[in-house]
Parts: structure tokens; C-alpha cells; sequence
């Protein structure tokens, strides 16, 4: 079980943007009316087709300073807008709203520094604004990572398993800064069917903070009960079956683990024990 709780994410030497100088973002004081009527009409700008309003709206949230805090997550988003211009003005705009999260923006989004992709998850839900930019990061990797070798035997294979550490940290990293998301619970419940071994690891290791875990419970009980899977997979995903029942689920739960009391895997036997006595609880 020592083995199961080993973290994928890697040891960061030195982490430029600090949790504390974001966390100074997460009592803000409660939104003046007129600050509100300018987000909202912000948010009517954004869906603008013209790039030259989008940029106004952006510059608009920039010249509020702080007080804009509660759109940084739009302001990220604003990053990856199809118009070079308009990605420039919701950069501006955030380091004038958030100095530190800009930087951790860019270095995320544009240098694609998994360093401090790390530092992003050790903020937990201060981070949540960069949860666009850590989705497209995770979506290109998915995209080498989730090919298995019997599909593409001409993908290189050390290019392959550096996007799948890769996707494996921003896994980590998203499921850390927004749990409730609902792009990243589908993410990582998808994930528990990826045809890579490392990934569905990566998948059963980040269940539990999921807001909407429950709904991993068909694909957990399926790893569990794949004799062909990996034995550290088999185990993590019993372990993570008492969090993901309810009333309604855990009676069919406990059959399909009452199925693996005699497995032939002692770590897999072991986890089923100590499960059935949690959910007796």
C-alpha cells in the first residue's frame, strides 16, 4: 500500500511563485455593485466576435486591478483566444489583477514548465483560475500519451512516455485546484479506460477529491476485477471503492468485491478486506 500512495508528481527544487503570494486572492472582500455590473457586461464583451471589443473588455478588467480577482479564471482563459492581440490584453490584464498568478499563467501556458505546473497544485483551490491552461496542457499531451504501443508501433516511445508523465502531472494538478470542475471529472473518470497503463494509475490515484467521484464507480469495480491489470492498480482501485459508493450502490459494490476475497493477488485480497470493513462501518 506504501507503493500505491507514492506521488506522481515531481520534486520541485525551487518554486519562483510562492502559495502564499496567491492565497492573498482567496478573502477578497465582497464585490462593489459597480464592480459587478462591470464584470458582467465584461462577460457579454467576451463572447464578442470582434476581437477589438474582446480587447476592450479585457483592458476594462485590467484597469480594475484586484478588484477583478473573482474573472482570473476568464482572464486565463483569455490567453488562448484565436487573436494574438486579444490573448496579449487578458495577459496584461491579469498582471495588473494578479501579478503571481500571471506568472505562473505564462509559465504554464507558454514556456510549459511542469515546475511550476507543480507549484499551481501545491495551491489547491487558490489555483483554480489557471484550470483552463492546465486543461489544454493536459489535452496535447493526451493526444501522444493515450496511444497505446499496439495502435502506433512508429510513435517514439520515450516521446510517448514523457507526455504521459507529462499528462500525469496535470492530472494531478487539475484534480488538486478544481475538483468540482466538471471538465476535469470527466477527464479523469475517462481516464480509467485509457489504453495507457501509467494513465489509468494516474486515474484511480485522483478519484477520491472528485466532486462527481461516485460516477468512477463502474470503471474502479472493472480495474479491480481485470485480472490483466497491473497488481498496484487492482489494489488502489478496491481501496478507492468505500469513498465512491452510497446507499443505493454499495450492496452491488460488496458483490463485486466479495468476488476478489480469493483472488490469487494477496495485495488484492488484503485491500478487499480492509474495504469490506470500511464500508461495514
Amino acid at each position: 500500500m506504501s507503493n500505491w500512495k507514492a506521488h506522481c508528481l515531481f520534486m520541485v527544487a525551487s518554486i519562483t511563485v510562492t502559495a502564499m503570494d496567491l492565497h492573498a486572492h482567496a478573502s477578497d472582500e465582497e464585490i462593489a455593485p459597480e464592480v459587478k455590473a462591470l464584470i458582467s457586461r465584461f462577460n457579454d464583451d467576451l463572447k464578442s466576435k470582434s476581437s477589438a471589443t474582446r480587447i476592450s473588455a479585457y483592458k476594462s478588467m485590467g484597469e480594475l486591478g484586484p478588484k477583478a480577482s473573482s474573472v482570473r479564471r476568464q482572464l486565463c482563459q483569455g490567453h488562448m483566444d484565436p487573436v494574438l492581440t486579444v490573448q496579449a490584453a487578458a495577459a496584461d490584464a491579469l498582471k495588473k489583477v494578479d501579478e503571481p498568478m500571471s506568472k505562473l499563467a505564462l509559465a504554464i501556458y507558454i514556456d510549459k514548465d511542469y515546475r511550476q505546473m507543480a507549484a499551481a497544485g501545491k495551491l489547491g483551490k487558490g489555483g483554480e483560475p489557471l484550470t483552463p491552461l492546465v486543461l489544454k496542457l493536459a489535452t496535447e499531451n493526451a493526444a501522444i500519451g493515450s496511444i497505446s504501443e499496439a495502435t502506433d508501433t512508429n510513435l517514439n516511445r520515450t516521446e510517448r512516455n514523457l507526455a504521459r508523465n507529462q499528462l500525469a502531472l496535470c492530472t494531478a494538478t487539475l484534480v488538486s485546484i478544481a475538483p468540482e470542475d466538471p471538465g476535469v471529472n470527466t477527464a479523469v473518470i475517462n481516464m480509467l479506460a485509457n489504453p495507457s497503463q501509467k494513465l489509468r494509475a494516474a486515474a484511480v490515484e485522483n478519484i477520491a477529491p472528485l466532486a462527481n467521484k461516485k460516477l468512477a464507480l463502474a470503471g474502479v469495480l472493472k480495474l479491480a476485477s481485470n485480472l490483466r491489470e497491473e497488481s498496484r492498480i487492482r489494489e488502489g482501485s478496491v481501496f478507492a471503492v468505500p469513498s465512491l459508493v452510497d446507499e443505493n450502490t454499495a450492496p452491488s459494490a460488496k458483490k463485486a468485491l466479495e468476488a476478489l476475497r480469493f483472488d490469487t493477488d494477496p495485495k488484492v485480497r488484503e485491500a478487499v478486506d480492509l474495504a469490506m470493513k470500511q464500508m461495514a462501518k
